[in-house]
């Protein structure tokens, strides 16, 4: 039997890209999505995968991009017209006929939440959930959770989406820690000493906008760290469901650390 063909998006990012390796190195056949043509989508060809330069705000572009594929991972993209994007890819991916999507959502998708993005998520959701005759999975990650490549394992329910058809998944690690706990885990794995700051948010703004971090990002990112302090990312947490779905247990946050510190970037 031939391996259904894998449309990635967001496939030179951090949960793409792993998305990607997983399903090449499982030996199914991937179509990357990028948004241009550069050393990164070099990079995915070179490791076995196809790739298609996609406007993300155009349907005829997304329709192109899905002919021959029949599932695929979805990451929407911090963006004021963000649902623009997943109205396009919705259309085409109905036009296409896809057997089934895998969403990456937020742990705080709502539709009266503060942040744009968060209530922009909250439809995304609901577009998707309303495609006819496709198989539409959720998950729904935690506070930085795109920098825990675990969850690059629960895209693999596009292997079999028929039992997590309309589930909403939302995984955590295998502990709550706070960053005074990630603290001398990040100092083991660099080798040197590292300690957490309480920093006001004007000096973290300010640095966020040094670094080219997106207004419309930042404005949703303060609400996001009031959450935090309010203990939003810790209800329900920590769970199994990392276990339940992909059969093994969740990385631990010193693994993640040490797997990071290996990596050329």
């Amino acid at each position: 039997m031939t391996n259904p063909t894998i449309l990635v998006t967001g496939a030179t990012g951090k949960t793409g890209g792993a998305v990607v390796d997983l399903f090449l190195a499982q030996g199914y056949p991937v179509r990357a999505v990028v948004r241009r043509e550069d050393a990164r989508s070099a990079a995915l060809r070179g490791r076995g995968a196809e790739t298609s330069v996609v406007d993300v705000f155009d349907t005829d572009q997304w329709s192109d991009a899905m002919k021959g594929t029949q599932r695929a991972y979805f990451v929407g993209f911090f963006d004021p017209f963000m649902v623009h994007s997943a109205a396009a890819f919705a259309v085409a991916a109905q036009q296409a006929q896809l057997e089934a999507v895998v969403q990456l959502s937020q742990w705080l998708s709502a539709p009266n939440h503060p942040a744009l993005a968060t209530r922009q998520t909250w439809l995304v959701d609901q577009i998707f959930a309303g495609i006819p005759g496709i198989a539409h999975i959720i998950v729904n990650p935690g506070y930085f959770a795109d920098n825990y490549l675990r969850l690059m394992d629960f895209a693999a329910v596009l292997a079999d989406p028929g039992q997590h058809t309309g589930k909403r998944y939302r995984p955590t690690g295998p502990a709550l820690i706070s960053a005074y706990d990630m603290a001398p885990a990040i100092g083991k794995a660099l080798g040197r000493r590292v300690r957490p700051i309480d920093m006001p948010w004007w000096m973290f703004s300010r640095a966020a906008r040094a670094q080219g971090v997106a207004s419309a990002s930042l404005a949703s990112l303060r609400h996001y760290v009031e959450d935090h302090k309010q203990g939003a990312f810790a209800y329900g947490a920590p769970n199994d469901v990392v276990g339940e779905v992909t059969g093994a247990p969740a990385e631990t946050f010193e693994a993640t650390v040490a797997r990071y510190a290996r990596m050329p970037f």
